[in-house]
């Protein structure tokens, strides 16, 4: 609904709208519904509203504007007070009818090998691509120790295909005998210089820092190396900056107001201490920086914003007034008036708290922290200090009171007081924001034991704590503080060592389960709701389900550690604190069901992550940093290349025809230096079956496995009465080669397809060629062929005697006539 006049004056910031817009709707059975607008708040003086119709037939839809005078006066005012706008209306009909009418919702998901961009109409498409955006960011990281890395759209690889590597630095083997370890191998980073650190995958774009000589990549030590973006398909380089700091999460957010809609291209943000450098993802151009940026518990957005929650103080030390803000980075680009505004070349203020250019979305006063309020279950001798635990927008601020139970540690002394959880309201149409929903104090558990925070769960609405002494996890209720169940059994005595960080005990939850996988290399995985163990990875001597290691090391198993999560993989890798050369052969990187543990693919590796993300996934591919040769490895479904050929082109019915071809292997890897000379004709394409052992030697200088099994080939035919018909299967050879051979019958041309359906590995993949059939030869033309054959052969072999006789005549008549010559001429 719409009027053509507009408001003078109109503008966000003011009141000057239309008002009493009534909309009358007549039903097909005759009932009416009157519908009343007391303003219209569009400036354009246009009114939305949504109606879902439940009868078949005729509806009538009536606008009515009833007038309206001019009352406003300003800077604005042209005479325009005192002004009227006379009633008007308008009436349209719409028919429903029990037909669906058909519409373009999206075109169907790829079945062939695909890249960035998605064009815009694929809007299913979103089922299969995801975003990285790092550990600095509310997307991967809580406001507790270590990193919950379960990002629940997230799309890893199906498959160890390597997809390309790329040399970072030198790595490997040293070689020479200069050294007391024979065969030692180049420093990998750990424990506090990582060579490859916090990967942001955006736009199906790779971030990383590059490590600058013996200094890490920018995590602990120097920020001298450049920031690098390839491709993350194919490794190829799209731009570096070396005068870029080290971006610590990537921003993507979606903006829909009345000047825009859509999602705002992706960010790169590079925190100095309390600023905020914005660069251009996509050619690494700096845009402006944000001042002064508060520190608070970080949320996810509804619309992909970075939200923190701050507490402020609002008055005084000695007379405080407390509150808790919620503080919103799109607050940078749009003011109180919600306008977008050109920021590229700026620097920004942060920390406004009021005004136009605000950054807080709501501040609301905290009367319980107040000095002067006592606070009920306050915990250990009243002590007014918290710890946030996490946030989640619209939801709760979860936090503890004092210091949890600990003994004494290098990082902190020993205390066995009580300690309280409470949780902060975050939503306005739950109470007033900040008021505490509920407290619960607990008492210490018994035996010494130290409690530290193990993962939450927005969705079941649990939190768990871990016990680092025994390994046990117990679960907290968020909607009233109480404990649900635990503690658990004891895991494996080499879990008391955590993560790589020692402290760090963090339990993935996700669909419904609690996830866990630390130093034993043990997947322990629990029901979220009830704490039962429902099943293990890892502790068995069965292929595909062991991460024991023998006399590989010290521990007798590998230290495995949950890197990555997505929609329904985990993603572990082995790693540990500080590794000694050479690294201990067998780690690897391993793929395991969510819902069931079985392992769906692993491939060598030893992945360096310390307090810190070596590994991510997106876009259904998985890149991470491989320490057995300080090389950056991606593996995902990649681009297949089917050829066929058919000899003879040209036969006869009933002959025999070769079909034969091959299926390569298309990934930007097989082009690298090294694979292109060992493999001058390519890269055979194998199964999944044989993909880990065939890229083991393709990529790591395994040695030629002898029982690889290729792939599948369909050979199908035209024939030449325009029927398509399967004429049998082939199976490609370890140098990608396939055969089979035909008897075509029909006289005509065929048509030949040789067709790869595609596997985990590789995208499907097809070529043609054709042959010609000529008529067989009959039974009665093959007998008279052979009649007029052998007449044509007496033929000419009479000739043939024919012609000797006579050359025998003329020898005899030569010889006679020189003998009588001869004779004559003695007589004389």
């Amino acid at each position: 609904m719409w009027l053509a006049e507009v408001m003078p004056g109109a503008a966000v910031g003011n009141d000057i709208r239309f008002h009493d817009y009534t909309l009358t709707i007549t039903q097909p059975n005759g009932e009416t519904e009157k519908i009343v607008f007391d303003v219209c708040y569009d400036t354009t003086s246009a009114k939305y509203y949504g109606y879902y119709p439940n009868q078949i037939g005729a509806y009538t839809f009536k606008f009515d504007f009833p007038g309206q005078t001019y009352t406003w006066s300003g800077d604005f005012d042209e005479g325009f007070t005192g002004d009227y706008y006379l009633p008007s209306s308008a009436e349209t009909t719409l028919y429903v009818q029990e037909d669906p009418i058909s519409a373009i919702t999206s075109y169907p998901l790829p079945k062939e090998y695909w890249t960035r961009p998605i064009y815009g109409e694929n809007t299913d498409w979103w089922s299969i691509s995801s975003n990285w955006l790092g550990e600095g960011g509310p997307q991967i990281k809580a406001s507790f120790a270590g990193y919950q890395v379960y990002v629940p759209d997230a799309v890893g690889s199906l498959t160890s295909h390597v997809m390309w590597t790329s040399r970072v630095q030198s790595g490997g083997v040293v070689g020479g005998e200069s050294f007391p370890i024979s065969g030692d191998t180049y420093f990998d980073g750990t424990a506090y210089l990582p060579r490859f650190e916090n990967p942001i995958i955006m736009d199906g774009m790779l971030f990383y820092k590059e490590p600058y000589a013996f200094a890490s990549c920018g995590f602990r030590g120097t920020d001298d190396g450049a920031i690098v973006c390839v491709d993350l398909r194919t490794g190829e380089e799209l731009w570096r900056e070396r005068d870029m700091p080290s971006p610590t999460f990537g921003l993507i957010f979606n903006v829909q107001n009345r000047n825009q809609h859509g999602v705002h291209q992706p960010l790169l943000v590079a925190p100095v201490g309390t600023t905020w450098m914005f660069y251009d993802a996509f050619t690494g151009y700096w845009l402006f920086n944000a001042t002064n940026v508060p520190s608070g518990s970080d949320a996810m957005g509804t619309n992909g914003e970075f939200m923190r929650y701050v507490f402020l103080n609002q008055g005084t030390e000695e007379n405080p007034e407390y509150a808790l803000g919620q503080w919103n980075s799109s607050k940078l680009w749009y003011g109180a008036e919600g306008v977008n505004t050109d920021i590229a070349g700026e620097v920004r203020d942060a920390s406004v708290t009021s005004g136009n250019d605000v950054r807080y979305d709501w501040i609301a006063p905290l009367p319980w922290l107040d000095q002067a309020v006592s606070l009920p279950d306050w915990g250990a001798a009243g002590v007014r200090s918290l710890t946030p635990i996490v946030a989640y927008e619209g939801d709760l601020l979860l936090c503890y009171n004092g210091t949890l139970p600990a003994s004494r540690t290098r990082f902190g002394p020993a205390s066995w007081e009580p300690y309280t959880y409470f949780a902060i309201n975050l939503n306005k149409s739950r109470g007033d924001l900040g008021e505490v929903l509920w407290w619960k104090t607990y008492e210490a558990p018994p035996g010494n034991i130290t409690v530290g925070i193990g993962g939450v769960d927005q969705e079941n609405r649990i939190w768990l704590e871990e016990y680092k002494e025994t390994s046990q996890w117990v679960a907290y209720s968020m909607e009233t503080g109480e404990r649900l169940w635990g503690p658990t059994e004891p895991q494996a005595n080499w879990d008391y060592y955590g993560t790589a960080g020692m402290e760090d005990r963090i339990a993935m939850i996700a669909h419904g389960k609690v996830y866990s996988m630390m130093f034993s290399g043990i997947l322990y995985c629990y029901d979220e709701l009830t704490g039962k163990l429902l099943w293990t990875y890892g502790n068995s001597d069965e292929d595909g389900n062991s991460t024991r290691a023998g006399y590989q090391n010290a521990y007798g198993v590998y230290p495995t550690l949950i890197m990555a999560m997505g929609r329904d993989m985990i993603y572990a890798a082995a790693t540990e604190h500080t590794v000694n050369t050479p690294i201990y052969k067998g780690a690897r990187v391993i793929c395991i069901d969510a819902d069931n543990g079985n392992e769906v693919w692993d491939l060598s590796s030893f992945v360096n992550s310390f307090h810190s993300i070596s590994l991510a996934i997106a876009d259904g591919y998985t890149t991470w940093w491989n320490g057995y040769c300080n090389q950056i490895f991606t593996t995902g479904k990649g681009p297949s290349q089917t050829t066929v050929t058919a000899s003879p082109k040209v036969t006869t019915s009933g002959s025999g025809v070769i079909i034969e071809g091959t299926v390569m292997d298309l990934a930007a890897g097989t082009n690298q230096n090294e694979q292109a000379a060992r493999f001058p004709n390519g890269v055979a394409a194998v199964s999944d079956a044989s993909m880990t052992d065939w890229m083991e030697y393709v990529y790591m200088q395994r040695p030629r496995p002898t029982d690889t099994v290729g792939v599948e080939v369909i050979i199908e035919a035209l024939y030449p009465d325009n029927s398509f018909r399967e004429i049998g299967r082939a199976t490609t050879d370890s140098t990608g080669m396939f055969s089979l051979k035909f008897e075509p019958t029909d006289q005509g041309t065929y048509t030949i397809v040789a067709r790869f359906e595609g596997t985990n590995g590789y995208w499907p993949s097809f070529a043609e060629t054709s042959v010609g059939i000529d008529p067989a030869p009959t039974t009665e033309d093959t007998d008279l062929t052979s009649l007029e054959n052998s007449v044509s052969d007496i033929e000419s072999n009479m000739s043939n005697m024919l012609t000797y006789i006579l050359a025998i005549l003329v020898i005899v008549i030569i010889a006679l006539l020189v003998a009588i010559f001869s004779l004559l001429k003695s007589r004389k």
